[in-house]
């Protein structure tokens, strides 16, 4: 049975920390706190199988684009001459399991994630990091739409192929497909918007994060609650109720 790996204080052996942890440091120091030092996570829901299906269709075929050496008809973007990048390392870095990944030395955090994908701009022979992003919505998406966490999400990324010495755009590229809803027959389809969005990537924050996170796993005393976790205001609750 896998087991989950705990974080030791002042313990010598690196210790992995993945993009979706930084997330939840930033969502809920608490949470984190627990999570990583006594393996109390929080409640998951069911399995995204259908978003994952999505995934991996849309995958498919920008890696298609890929061999053939084209860019997507989506890739038509104002002063960016890009295609899918060929990057021998791509597959890896894709990998769940194993990821694209860099030592903190001043943490001892080993940082980690998983790429969706990896394009190149042309002419100015720069990398650019790419997320897939898979919803339903009523209307069309639009930029002021799009959840902060996500550009962090490719920040991050970004910040991990810069220290595995790439040259990477300051530009971060997400693909939204949006599954319609205002069609009248199935017919064993199911239709999609995709859209493109672009955003300038910081990375600024990262350092600052990643020392304020070790402070708090070093630390004997638990970090006070976000007073926007909801998990954290229902186990309040439920200790009032009793």
């Amino acid at each position: 049975m896998w087991k989950k790996k705990l974080y030791v204080q002042n313990n010598l052996e690196p210790f992995p920390l993945s993009r979706t942890k930084l997330e939840l440091y930033h969502d809920c120091r608490k949470c984190f706190y627990n999570d990583l030092i006594y393996g109390i996570r929080r409640p998951l829901g069911p399995p995204l199988v259908l978003n994952s299906a999505i995934h991996q269709i849309v995958t498919n075929e920008f890696d298609n684009y890929r061999i053939k050496g084209e860019k997507h008809p989506i890739m038509n973007y104002e002063d960016f001459d890009m295609i899918p990048s060929n990057h021998t390392n791509l597959k890896l870095w894709r990998n769940p399991f194993t990821g694209i990944r860099h030592l903190d030395k001043s943490t001892n955090f080993n940082l980690y994630g998983s790429l969706d994908d990896l394009w190149i701009e042309k002419k100015k022979n720069e990398y650019l990091v790419v997320a897939y992003k898979i919803t339903s919505k009523k209307h069309s998406l639009q930029y002021e739409n799009i959840n902060e966490n996500y550009w962090r999400q490719l920040s991050f990324y970004k910040y991990l192929l810069k220290e595995n010495n790439l040259n990477v755009s300051d530009i971060g590229f997400i693909i939204f497909l949006n599954a319609k809803k205002d069609v009248l027959s199935f017919n064993n389809r199911l239709g999609f918007e995709m859209n493109l969005f672009s955003n300038e990537l910081n990375t600024s924050w990262i350092k600052s994060s990643l020392e304020n996170a070790f402070n708090i796993l070093q630390s004997s005393s638990h970090p006070p609650p976000s007073s926007t976790c909801k998990y954290c205001q229902y186990v309040n609750l439920v200790n009032v109720l009793k």
